[in-house]
């Protein structure tokens, strides 16, 4: 092959391939600024829906997360308890595009319960699918035919049968954290979910 066809042959390719990828760039930025658009519309049309709802400044991108980095467990709980007495019993936060309600009015919270929608899971609950549609992740009518399912085991006689493992396991639990009297302040969460775990094996 002629050399001089061979490089205006390379010097071709060479040129469509920086234009494929120039036009694989600008198609990358457009989705980025169209999500980007989407994002904020999103958040917009929500907040006009809950303006009458208190709660702190948003940050772009992040909302409110910024609040809660780095924080531990017992400051996550501390923190969100300052949010709610700073901004009253019902306030609202966004971690990045997810909007989260606090309700500590007893009557804002009946009136959740009550709705028909109350039984549908955030849309981060579609990360356990793989485990399987069990009434832990399902919504809306397929939640209400396991419940349904469900209803007949938590009966008060059957519950009074598990009376005595109840009783053991906190005994137990209670001579464990006997030994904890004179600690210094340490985290219940374990004992108590080990104790739980055991109450459910142990019938």
């Amino acid at each position: 092959m002629d050399p001089k066809l061979s490089m205006a042959w390379m010097a071709n390719v060479r040129e469509d391939l920086d234009v494929a990828c120039y036009k694989i760039f600008l198609a990358i930025m457009a989705l980025l600024a169209m999500s980007l658009v989407w994002h904020y519309w999103k958040i917009i049309r929500i907040e006009r829906t809950i303006k009458k709802m208190p709660g702190p400044p948003i940050w772009p991108i992040t909302g409110n997360a910024h609040l809660f980095f780095g924080l531990n467990e017992h400051e996550l709980i501390q923190k969100s308890m300052q949010i709610i007495e700073e901004y009253g019993g019902s306030c609202h936060l966004w971690f990045g595009p997810y909007l989260m309600v606090f309700l500590a009015e007893p009557s804002y919270i009946e009136v959740v319960l009550k709705s028909e929608y109350a039984s549908n899971k955030d849309p981060t609950y579609r990360f356990l699918n793989p485990a399987g549609e069990g009434i832990f992740i399902a919504s809306g009518e397929n939640w209400k035919q396991l419940r349904k399912m469900v209803n007949p085991t938590f009966n008060q006689k059957i519950l009074e049968g598990f009376t005595k493992c109840f009783n053991e396991e906190s005994k137990i639990l209670v001579k464990v954290l006997e030994k904890k009297v004179d600690a210094p302040t340490f985290d219940i969460h374990d004992y108590v979910a080990r104790m739980a775990l055991d109450i459910l094996c142990g019938n």
